[in-house]
């Protein structure tokens, strides 16, 4: 029987080898490929065959929830397992709407990771039960309907999620190869398009919205 290819994405050493080791006890599982941000998960998708991606979501530079858009963007058939230790439910519904397929908890017990991912690898969806069902993530995403119509871009939302975090205008365009007078031009768009006009209030909007992480 054909193992299940898996890449992992996270940015703490430590958890990579805890979940390599647990993966690789599976049946019929292998990982064949590891990363520790969200830029270099996406090189892993253009370079090697992947079946599911288990994903992180607070990672610095490009979140897991960015990322996995991008993922989908570069593999509209890419798999993706969020694996958090987030239970708002703006997390899990931006997750879905991104592509995600499916959605678990960091103290999840393994044999409901393995199910995840066998679920996933076979085309399913999967939402961890202590999360919630199918409707509870439904209402979720209505919730979140409003907010997708004025939703920050992909890059935008990467330059806002830096500046929250307290990157310089040049520690920005180093970390996306752009030139400052393109992040100054990105954060003038993203203050007009939020309307809001001095950085903790771009601060205060990463919280609210999921986009950089608090705690």
């Amino acid at each position: 029987m054909k193992k299940v290819r898996i890449a992992l994405v996270d940015d703490h050493q430590l958890v990579l080898d805890g979940l390599k080791s647990l993966i690789e006890s599976m049946r019929n599982m292998t990982v064949v490929a590891q990363a520790t941000n969200g830029l270099d998960a996406l090189k892993i998708a253009e370079e090697q065959e992947v079946d599911v991606f288990v994903m992180d979501i607070s990672m610095s530079g490009l979140n897991g929830i960015d990322t996995t858009k991008r993922l989908l963007e570069l593999d509209p058939g890419a798999k993706v397992l969020i694996l958090s230790m987030h239970t708002r439910g703006r997390y899990i519904a931006q997750s879905f709407q991104y592509g995600a397929k499916g959605y678990l908890l960091k103290n999840t017990a393994p044999d409901e990771l393995e199910t995840a991912i066998r679920n996933i690898s076979a085309g399913k969806k999967y939402l961890s039960p202590s999360i919630g069902d199918a409707d509870h993530l439904r209402v979720l995403q209505q919730a979140l309907s409003d907010d997708a119509k004025e939703i920050l871009t992909s890059r935008q939302r990467q330059i806002l999620q830096a500046i929250a975090e307290g990157a310089t205008t040049r520690d920005i365009a180093e970390s996306l190869s752009i030139s400052p007078k393109t992040v100054e031009s990105h954060r003038s768009q993203i203050m007009q398009k939020l309307e809001i006009d001095n950085v903790p209030g771009l601060v205060r909007y990463a919280i609210r919205h999921g986009i950089i992480d608090v705690g």
